[in-house]
């Protein structure tokens, strides 16, 4: 009996040792599977070796330790984030906890070596992609940053793939010493240019905002140029609204208001409160969607404040009606896949939508206030509250719809040309057969329709290279230094330089 318990116990000894196997009961009739005690027991141990390797720290130069450092300077990159998040205590804990074993490197190694190497291999690669691009288009703009006034200047390249897909690229964002001259700003663009080995020959065109020193300098430079679609667009509405004194004194009401709650934080509560009373969004510097709620707390609370005047609110609505298709066009140019052949169409579309007679009766106050004078408001009050039914039922959708319709009916009358044009002239097969296509529509995306097409159009697809390559605005330029911006913000203290 005694040596019939031994051998119980040595072949439960067998069984945990050798892993998951059928118990033996205790009457020895049955069998069941492992209970949960008995599976964390059987799970495999890990053996010295192994265990130490566990609490060993990597090198800083293991391929592994490597890998890490090159994420972790990627996404400072993209992300926009300082060089001292690294420092941080959370930062620091996170790594620690994700990965034992990896010891966050100091800054000055990956300033030293992670960054500089980076930065190479996406040189040759932008340089590469150059090289092989058969023209670019540049953008570039001036910057000056307000907190320490340095100065900038932007370089921005783009073209297109051999499978018609838009690339663009940041070659420079070069600090300008001294004076902003033309002839300094000449100089400045030709050494980013020969920097990167690209002769002149091959930009066919460089897009720019509308100053004066910037116009001159590339014009100086030699550069074939356009300026930017979006800022003369913005420089043609604040020159029409400029030269309507009412528009201006409006515009002077407004932000008197604006001000107000910018400036008490117990009018922005009460505010607030008027606003969830008449469930309205909390958006206190959108004055027209707010118009209720703003109207309210000036009767409620005595304030000096002045609210608008019926014909000021009108005229304010009559502003947004008139500017909508400047805002869908602008946000349409500002896209990644816009390119400069959309600057007509777009120009004879807003020509078209301005010259409609139904856009004169959406917005007659702003027509009439030319001939705005103190002596016959009381007369235009009047025609104003008449008015006010009529103009109040057009609603942005209407607009939407209006505009863009003008959009087609200059693409049809446009098309019509094509096709007399094609058959009275003798011209290439190809040309002939290209304008005679269909119209694509409004929203399609050329680059991938040529893309498709190209091999019907081979000759024409060599120039579709050439011309769509081309940005209708400086928006990429833009978004460079509104980042540079968002960077230096978010900085503790102001000591960003040019050299930084």
């Amino acid at each position: 009996m005694k040596h019939n318990e031994k051998f119980v116990e040595m072949r439960s000894g067998i069984a945990i040792a050798a892993g998951p196997s059928i118990s033996i009961s205790s009457t020895n009739k049955s069998a069941s599977v492992p209970s949960q005690k008995n599976q964390k027991t059987e799970q495999k141990q890990l053996t010295l070796t192994e265990t130490i390797e566990r609490k060993l720290m990597w090198d800083i130069s293991d391929v592994k330790s490597k890998e890490y450092h090159y994420l972790i300077a990627e996404m400072i990159a993209l992300d926009n984030e300082p060089l001292s998040m690294m420092d941080r205590v959370g930062f620091r804990r996170f790594m620690q906890k994700a990965l034992p074993r990896y010891k966050v490197p100091s800054r000055t190694y990956i300033t030293d070596k992670i960054v500089p190497d980076i930065y190479e291999r996406i040189h040759t690669k932008i340089e590469n992609n150059i090289f092989q691009a058969p023209i670019i288009s540049v953008t570039s703009e001036m910057w000056s940053c307000t907190h320490n006034n340095s100065s900038f200047l932007s370089f921005t390249a783009h073209w297109l793939s051999p499978e018609f897909r838009l690339e663009h690229a940041v070659l420079a964002m070069k600090p300008v010493l001294g004076s902003h001259t033309g002839e300094n700003i000449t100089q400045e663009l030709n050494l980013i240019a020969t920097s990167w080995d690209i002769p002149q020959s091959k930009i066919h065109v460089l897009v720019h905002d509308s100053g004066a020193n910037m116009v001159k300098g590339v014009r100086v430079a030699g550069y074939a140029s356009a300026r930017c679609f979006i800022h003369s667009i913005q420089l043609v509405v604040n020159d029409s609204l400029n030269s309507q004194p009412e528009v201006m004194e409006t515009f002077v009401a407004a932000r008197r208001i604006v001000t107000h709650f910018n400036h008490s934080g117990l009018a922005q509560e009460k505010l607030k409160n008027i606003q969830k009373e008449l469930n309205l969004p909390e958006h206190q510097l959108r004055l027209v969607e707010q118009k209720r709620a703003i109207s309210l707390y000036i009767a409620d609370n005595n304030s000096t404040l002045n609210n608008l005047t019926t014909r000021q609110w009108e005229l304010m609505e009559q502003c947004m009606r008139l500017l909508k298709p400047f805002e869908e066009i602008t946000k349409i140019t500002s896209s990644g896949c816009s390119c400069i052949s959309e600057v007509i169409p777009h120009v004879s579309t807003l020509i078209r939508y301005l010259d409609k007679e139904e856009t004169a009766n959406n917005t007659k106050n702003i027509s009439d206030s030319e001939s705005y004078s103190p002596s016959s408001s009381k007369q235009r009050k009047r025609n104003t509250e008449d008015n006010v039914t009529d103009i109040n039922t057009v609603n942005s959708g209407d607009i939407h719809k209006i505009f863009w319709d003008c959009f087609d009916e200059v693409a049809k009358e446009n098309s019509n040309v094509n096709k007399n044009v094609a058959e009275k002239c003798s011209i290439a097969r190809e040309l002939e057969l290209y304008l005679k296509k269909a119209r694509i529509e409004r929203n399609s995306n050329s680059y991938a329709w040529w893309f498709t097409n190209s091999h019907q159009y081979p000759r024409l697809s060599k120039f579709a290279k050439i011309y769509l390559s081309a940005p209708c605005s400086s928006v990429y330029s833009e978004r460079l230094f509104f980042r540079s911006w968002q960077r230096i913000r978010k900085q503790t203290r102001t000591s960003t330089t040019s050299e930084r």
